[in-house]
């Protein structure tokens, strides 16, 4: 087993016995209460990836905005000083399209 999925099991059993409080009284059935538990568990772990996903997804969107800012601004440099006018223009259309593409996914 990885070492990796020895630390989650743990974790996995902690996060069961906090958020997997089995309601069962005296007139339900107990596995109706297991299964909802189940559900409850389930439907909260996705809600938690579903924003770590975003939170991820927001992060990699500000780093390629940093990114093509800083391509715009060196290709433009390399361009405007004679330096390296091919490798410039190239940042330049690189900038332009890394911007386009990021904008439309932010």
């Amino acid at each position: 087993m990885s070492s990796v999925l020895k630390a989650l099991i743990p974790l996995m059993l902690l996060i069961g016995a906090i958020v997997m409080p089995v309601y069962v009284r005296a007139e339900d059935d107990w596995s109706q209460s297991a299964i909802k538990a189940i559900d409850d568990l389930v439907n909260r772990i996705e809600d938690i990836m579903k924003y770590a996903l975003m939170r991820v997804m927001e992060l990699v969107i500000d780093i390629a905005r940093i990114a093509y800012v800083l391509m715009a601004v060196l290709g433009f440099l390399f361009w405007a000083s004679g330096y390296s006018t091919y490798t410039g223009r190239k940042m330049l259309l690189g900038a332009l399209l890394l911007a386009i593409v990021v904008e439309l996914l932010g």
